[in-house]
C-alpha cells in the first residue's frame, strides 16, 4: 500500500467536489484517510485547508474510513467530528462510540481513529492545534446535540465552507481564529457539564469560564493581568482563585499558557525566526519582552528551542 501523502505545509480550498469509485478514495486518501466503501463509492466533499488548520464537511456511502499518516502530527493538534446525518460509529484506541446526528468528538489527531456506517451518513470535520493549552484529552470525548455550542460552530463552519476566502489569504486568518474560539468555548462548556462539582460549587466553575474567556479575549494586551481580570469580573482575588483551584491551576498560569499557546502557533508560522521577529511576536501575544514569552515556553512546554535566538 502507497504511503499516505502528508504535505508538511499546504493550502487547498474545494468546493462542491463530487466523486465516485476510485477517483473517490484517491482523493479521500490525499486528504489523509483510508476509506474501505461497502457499497460503491461516492462522496460530495467541501474542504477549507491551510495546515494544520482544515475544516470541512462530506458525505459518503457507506463504508469505513480511517486515519492515516496520524503519527506525522504532534500532539498539539486536534481533530473534531461532527455527525451530520446517518448512524456512525467511532473507533479509537479500544474505545467505541456510537454516534447520531447532532453527536460529536474530538481527540488528538495522532491517535488512532476509524468512522463507520451502514448507510449514507454526513459529518463536519476541523482539524486544529489545540486552543487552550490545558484541553488536551488522553482519550476521545464525545458529546451530544443538548451542547448548544455545538450547533452555533456546525451554522458557523458550513457559513465558512460556503463563502470563506482563499486559505493562503489574509482574511482567512481571522475566521480560522473565530471558529478556534467557537470549538474552545464548546469544550469549555462541555467540560463546565461534565465536572463532577457538587451544586454549591457551580458558581466556580461559571467563574472560571468567565474569565477563560476575558482572558483568550485580552491576552494580547500587555498591560492585562490578574488584577485587571479581577476588575472585569468584579471579584474578589480570593473567589477568582478558587474558581481555578479545581481545574489544578492558577489565574496567573491560565492566562500564561494562553499567551504561549498563541505565541506557539505564530513562531511555527513564522518562516524566519530573528530576534526582531520573535520579540514582534511576544508583545503581539502580550508578553513584556522576548525574555519573558521565552521563559514562559520553557515552563509551560519544557521548550528548549525558545532559547535559541536570545
Amino acid at each position: 500500500m502507497a504511503s499516505p501523502r502528508i504535505p508538511a505545509s499546504s493550502s487547498s480550498l474545494a468546493r462542491e467536489v463530487q466523486l465516485s469509485g476510485t477517483r473517490a478514495i484517491t482523493w479521500l486518501r490525499e486528504m489523509g484517510w483510508d476509506f474501505q466503501p461497502s457499497a460503491p463509492a461516492q462522496i460530495f466533499a467541501d474542504l477549507l485547508r491551510r495546515d494544520p488548520f482544515s475544516i470541512g464537511r462530506i458525505w459518503h456511502t457507506a463504508g469505513t474510513a480511517t486515519l492515516i499518516g496520524a503519527e506525522h502530527w504532534q500532539d498539539n493538534v486536534l481533530i473534531a467530528v461532527f455527525v451530520v446525518d446517518g448512524e456512525q460509529v467511532a473507533s479509537s484506541g479500544g474505545q467505541v462510540t456510537v454516534l447520531r446526528a447532532g453527536d460529536w468528538l474530538v481527540q488528538r489527531l495522532n491517535q488512532p481513529l476509524s468512522i463507520s456506517s451502514t448507510g449514507p451518513a454526513a459529518r463536519l470535520i476541523i482539524v486544529t492545534e489545540w486552543i487552550d493549552h490545558w484541553l488536551q484529552p488522553d482519550s476521545l470525548i464525545a458529546g451530544t446535540p443538548e451542547q448548544s455550542y455545538a450547533h452555533v460552530f456546525i451554522q458557523a463552519a458550513n457559513a465558512a465552507l460556503n463563502t470563506a476566502p482563499r486559505p493562503d489569504e489574509q482574511p482567512f486568518r481571522h475566521l480560522e481564529r473565530a471558529l478556534e474560539e467557537l470549538l474552545a468555548s464548546l469544550l469549555l462548556a462541555h467540560e463546565a457539564t461534565t465536572d463532577e462539582h457538587p451544586p454549591q460549587d457551580r458558581s466556580g466553575v461559571d467563574l472560571r469560564l468567565r474569565a477563560l474567556e476575558l482572558m483568550r479575549r485580552h491576552a494580547s494586551e500587555q498591560a492585562f493581568d490578574v488584577e485587571a481580570l479581577r476588575r472585569l469580573l468584579d471579584v474578589g482575588a480570593t473567589t477568582l482563585y478558587r474558581a481555578f483551584v479545581a481545574a489544578d491551576l492558577t489565574p496567573a498560569r491560565a492566562l500564561r499558557r494562553i499567551r504561549v499557546a498563541n505565541a506557539r502557533k505564530l513562531l511555527t508560522r513564522s518562516q524566519t525566526h530573528t530576534v526582531a521577529e520573535r520579540t514582534a511576536i511576544a508583545h503581539a501575544v502580550g508578553f513584556g519582552s522576548l525574555r519573558s514569552m521565552q521563559r514562559a515556553m520553557i515552563t509551560e512546554l519544557g521548550d528548549p528551542g525558545a532559547n535559541s535566538s536570545a
